[in-house]
């Protein structure tokens, strides 16, 4: 399993959802805002929300590894 796919399971179910539809499994904003029953906008904001955490994690274990 590669590594996208295990850091996804830091996030809670309902940031990991949105994040694993649209840059995981290659749908569109729409296609996801279908499935999840949100609108567009909701998607994109909590795409946004979940990639900037996944980032601060990611970078959090980064600096614990250097020290």
């Amino acid at each position: 399993m590669s590594a996208p796919y295990e850091v996804r399971y830091w996030l809670s179910l309902s940031s990991r959802k949105p994040i694993q539809l649209r840059d995981l499994d290659g749908l569109t904003t729409s296609d996801a805002a279908h499935i999840l029953g949100v609108s567009e906008g909701t998607v994109k904001a909590q795409v946004s929300r979940a990639r900037s955490k996944l980032k601060r994690l990611i970078t959090g274990v980064k600096k614990e590894r250097l020290t």
